[in-house]
């Protein structure tokens, strides 16, 4: 329930670096709207790629 079956589309999450390169997810639109309704503020991302292939993975912990 919380997938792009709901309407959050890809470009309702965004993973920039903070200042010192750690990765950190940044939601608009449906995605954040979802989120608050999950309760949670807090996402722990890892990211790897290859010459070909990108993959991050988010773990969320609900906060309340």
């Amino acid at each position: 329930g919380t997938g792009l079956s709901d309407g959050i589309r890809w470009q309702d999450c965004e993973i920039l670096p903070d200042e010192r390169g750690k990765p950190i997810l940044y939601l608009h639109g449906k995605a954040m709207i979802r989120a608050r309704e999950l309760h949670t503020d807090t996402f722990h991302v890892t990211i790897t790629h290859s010459d070909t292939v990108a993959m991050a993975q988010v773990i969320i912990e609900k906060t309340r």
